[in-house]
């Protein structure tokens, strides 16, 4: 009797070990579904940034294709792609570290997007806070399919910090009124 509870044991534990290290591996477990989306992207001009020469363009568009999680935000996996261009003329005020809260098309009007960032990483000159501006507003405006409603596409950007209007995203520019493309 002391044997076949012995080989009855070892045999529980065995196969107590196998789910154990199933359930560990990840087998079955499926990664989010993502969805390929083709957007334009605009990325600041090394050559403006370098040279500050008016004349040259300041930013550059690409158009690429990103992915986004099926329930992911596109607004903001747009906005991450503005952290690494790729072609060799473009560079970008859009740093590592700076980290996008939400972007949404408004609650109170159709015509404004909202792109909330988190305070911690916003840094830098009147040049950079610029260009920064300029490559949300344009990427985001450019895209207007992502946050068109039913009556009206969007016209302008509405910069938060952690959820607030602020001032100044980086202390040189007036971000508390919408950015329009032109602005």
């Amino acid at each position: 009797m002391k044997k076949n509870t012995t080989a009855l044991l070892l045999t529980l534990l065995f196969v107590v070990g196998m789910v154990l290290s199933a359930c560990g591996s990840g087998e079955g477990v499926q990664p989010p579904a993502k969805e390929k989306q083709e957007v334009k992207l605009y990325y600041a001009s090394k050559a403006y940034e370098e040279t500050g020469d008016e004349t040259l363009p300041k930013l550059l568009e690409e158009t690429r294709t990103i992915e986004v999680e099926a329930d992911g935000n596109v607004g903001i996996a747009m906005l991450e792609a503005l952290k690494k261009p790729e072609g060799s003329d473009a560079g970008t005020a859009v740093k590592e570290d700076i980290v996008f809260l939400d972007v949404r098309s408004s609650e109170e009007d159709d015509i404004t997007v909202i792109v909330d960032i988190s305070g911690e990483g916003l840094s830098g000159g009147s040049l950079e806070e610029t260009l920064f501006i300029d490559q949300v507003v344009k990427t985001i405006l450019n895209n207007p399919a992502y946050f068109t409603s039913e009556t009206k596409t969007p016209e302008q950007v509405q910069f938060l910090v952690d959820g607030q209007i602020t001032e100044s995203l980086m202390g040189h520019i007036d971000a508390s009124q919408p950015f329009t493309k032109d602005y």
